[in-house]
């Protein structure tokens, strides 16, 4: 098979302040130019950290204002909001989604999981109809607005054709969060089925580091993972309404049976969801 690739790539690049900008687009531009060498890129970095009437052209990319009410997600509905008024966009464009994060984590599997962002990953696929990104896993089947999934694109590095883009648009805009969260901080979460018992316990034992012993084949804790107070109550609903909207992206891509060309490739350790996830 002919491998088909995009002959655009427009960059989304969210940063909160200008820290990690350089750095994060010297590693997305060797990225891409690896992956698509002959191809037309476009780059807008969207800073959360400026008010969203900010636009200024930089040498090979524009910086604009941001959205913050979402964090990353956004952020990226501002830029693609930026690209539907002044980017011309080929019908065979890719999409390249990355937040200031990327080239900053450490992960005990696939520690080099950014290198596999290369040509070979492409090789006899249809990357113009395709999605890219490195998939994780739940050790168990969840549903999520009744789709059924057990993998979702680790989000803070992934490509989508831009025709999927526009169908998934807004990101930031997912699930009610009335009909998902609890007023009860010590609940959190309501009783209703649009997420299922196992997500929202998988999800509980990522965010406040608990331990559920009806589910024991999920035991893995965020970096920043405490216990839920009155006094992080906001923050925790904000981080689950990410998380929230990073696997409804995912859950809709399997839905639509968009193609994912997945770049985790690492052995699959039997106990990568009962040990540490970061390295």
């Amino acid at each position: 098979m002919i491998t088909l690739l995009p002959d655009q790539v427009i960059v989304l690049f969210l940063i909160y302040g200008d820290k990690f900008e350089k750095s994060g687009l010297g590693y997305l531009e060797l990225i891409v130019r690896r992956m698509f060498p002959a191809t037309v890129i476009d780059i807008v970095v969207i800073d959360n950290s400026l008010p969203e009437s900010y636009v200024k052209h930089c040498d090979g990319y524009v910086r604009i204002g941001g959205n913050n009410t979402l964090w990353e997600f956004s952020g990226w509905d501002r830029g693609l909001d930026y690209i539907k008024e002044n980017i011309s966009c080929s019908r065979y464009a890719h999409v390249f989604f990355a937040n200031d994060t990327f080239h900053q984590r450490t992960y005990r599997d696939g520690k080099n999981f950014l290198d596999v962002f290369d040509s070979p990953i492409l090789k006899g696929k249809d990357v113009v109809k395709s999605a890219i990104g490195y998939l994780d896993d739940f050790p168990k089947d969840v549903q999520l607005c009744g789709i059924e999934y057990r993998y979702w694109i680790r989000s803070n590095i992934f490509s989508l054709p831009i025709d999927i883009v526009y169908k998934l648009y807004p990101f930031a805009e997912t699930i009610d969060s009335q009909a998902v969260f609890s007023s009860d901080y010590e609940v959190f979460w309501s009783e209703t089925d649009l997420i299922s018992d196992n997500w929202k316990v998988y999800i509980s034992s990522w965010l406040f580091g608990t331990e559920n012993p009806k589910y024991p084949e999920y035991r893995l804790h965020w970096l920043k993972a405490t216990s839920i107070t009155a006094d992080n109550y906001k923050f925790f609903k904000k981080k689950a309404k990410c998380i929230l909207a990073e696997h409804y992206l995912s859950a809709r891509l399997f839905d639509m049976k968009v193609p994912i060309i997945d770049t985790n490739i690492f052995d699959k350790k039997s106990d990568r969801h009962i040990s540490a996830y970061y390295d």
